[in-house]
This record gives structure tokens, sequence and C-alpha cells, in this order.
């Protein structure tokens, strides 16, 4: 009988165990999220926000580089975010830089450590109230904070974002002026352009840093190369970079 009530109450705390160890261990995962979902998020920052022709930056992207890639966060997610040598506080609905680092600056002072992607991950699927438990939920989250997107493109060579594929088709006017040369006006670029979407297909001209009115989510914001007076581009050597809003 002893040894049945002892067995017993081994049984019981080890119930009891198991509970308090489950709920120290789901405490954990609520107060320090998920590492591997945070690598993940900062890993597809990390390649959606690199702007094409531009490359990465080579420390990392801070609070600022972040919401100019991802239009689509608020100052209020880098609340807390930790940084390389300190971290971002609001203050006011201001984003601010604090230092917490008492060794020399560098360089890469602001910019957004691994802890801080955690941070950064837990601010803003609270602020979007969205459950984030797989990597498809941290897919839709960048989904619903990647509003914009930079995309390049030649003659006759489309690329696509958000379902819209833009095609330049031919240079209608090139009139800047050159590199080498002073000018009165700086000139500017247009370009034909077909853009293919869920409703069909159709012709407009782009012209360099100019709303469309009829496509004023599309916007041809650089030419490249450089004009010069030394030298006529040819059409298959141009490159243009059009933001596409969401």
């Amino acid at each position: 009988m002893k040894k049945i009530i002892a067995i017993l109450l081994t049984l019981t705390a080890l119930v009891a165990l198991y509970f308090v160890f489950h709920k120290w261990s789901m405490n954990e995962i609520a107060s320090n999220g998920n590492p591997e979902l945070a690598l993940y998020f900062q890993e597809r920052l990390d390649t959606l926000g690199v702007t094409p022709g531009m490359g990465r930056p080579i420390e990392g992207f801070d609070a600022s580089l972040l919401i100019g890639a991802f239009p689509g966060f608020k100052p209020e997610d880098f609340n807390g975010v930790e940084t390389f040598e300190g971290h971002y506080d609001l203050v006011n609905n201001k984003l601010t830089y604090v230092r917490d680092s008492e060794g020399p600056i560098s360089s890469a002072e602001t910019t957004v450590s691994k802890e801080g992607y955690k941070t950064l991950l837990e601010n803003t699927k609270n602020r979007l109230k969205m459950s984030v438990s797989t990597r498809t939920d941290v897919d839709r989250l960048i989904e619903a904070i990647n509003t914009e997107d930079l995309i390049v493109t030649k003659i006759d060579q489309g690329a696509s974002a958000f379902g819209i594929k833009v095609v330049p088709q031919a240079i209608v006017e090139d009139s800047r002026c050159g590199e080498d040369v002073t000018c009165i006006q700086a000139g500017t670029v247009k370009v034909k352009t077909l853009l293919i979407g869920k409703d069909g297909e159709t012709t407009e001209v782009f012209e360099l840093n100019q709303v469309n009115p009829e496509f004023k989510n599309v916007t041809l914001v650089r030419v490249e190369p450089q004009a010069s007076s030394k030298k006529k581009i040819l059409d298959s050597e141009y490159s243009f970079y059009f933001n596409i809003v969401k």
C-alpha cells in the first residue's frame, strides 16, 4: 500500500513539474519570440529590401533604410528595436536612436541587430494583429508591409511587381543634359511602355520623375546611363527603373 501511495505521489509530482515547465517554456517563447522565424524574417527583409542596381547596404539595414524599402512599416514598429550599438525609441511619435555602447562609435552603430529583428517582428505582428507561427505567416506579414517595389527593365525586356508587368518598347525622347556639359535645362526622358496586368494590357508613355495620370502607381524614377555629348546611347544600353506601388 505504501509503495502504491509513493508511486502516486511521484506521478503527481511529475505531472505538476511538467505543467510548471510547460508554462515556463510557453512564457519563454512568448517573451523571446521564435528565433528561427525571426532569422527568416531578417533574411527575407535583407533580400527583398535590396534596391536593383544599388546592391545591399554594406553594413546592413537601419530603421530609415527599412522604412524606405518597406513603406508599410510604421515608426512604432521600431520602438525598442536593438542595433549594433544601441536601440531605437519612439518619443512623441518620432523615432530616435539611443546609443548604449560605451565603446568607439562605428558607422554601423544604427544597423538593426539579430535581436533587433526579433523585436521588430514582435512589434509589427502585434500592430497588425497577425499571428505568426510559421514561415508562411512571416511571408504574409512581409506582404502587408511591402507596399512598394523598384524594378529595373530594358527595351523589350519586362519586369514585374504586384501583378503589373512593365515592358519598355521605345525611346520617345532623351533630352537630358550631358554630364560633361553645362545646360540651362536638365531635360528629360520619355519611353513608350507596355503595361500588362490582370485587366489586360495597354501602352503608355512614361516621363522621368513625372506621375502618369492614367497609372499613378507606376513611375519612371531613374534612367541609366547618364547622357553624354560624346557618345550616343544605344537602345540596348538603356536601363529603366520603375517604382511600383501596390
